[in-house]
């Protein structure tokens, strides 16, 4: 996971990839910016998101994805519960 971490001494804010059970690591260390001891905060920071709309089945498989699907359906029968576009 991606955090964000702020110096309170520089004012420095910069991310880091840290395991979820080591994310404070960088809290218990000097600051890697200004070498200030006890200094350092996590941030609470909203998720990262992608804003380039919903993706599909169909739009990450490929536009064929659709019709291999409803040979499936056919194939599997009226009970099925694959859902075709």
């Amino acid at each position: 996971m991606t955090y964000e971490y702020n110096c309170k001494k520089c004012k420095t804010t910069w991310e880091e990839g840290w395991p979820m059970d080591k994310r404070d690591t960088p809290t218990e260390i000097p600051c890697p910016h200004c070498n200030a001891e006890g200094s350092v905060t996590r941030l609470i920071s909203p998720t990262k998101m992608s804003y380039q709309g919903r993706h599909g089945v169909q739009k990450l498989a490929g536009d064929g994805w659709n019709d291999v699907l409803k040979k499936i359906k056919t194939n599997a029968g009226p009970k099925s519960t694959i859902e075709t576009r």
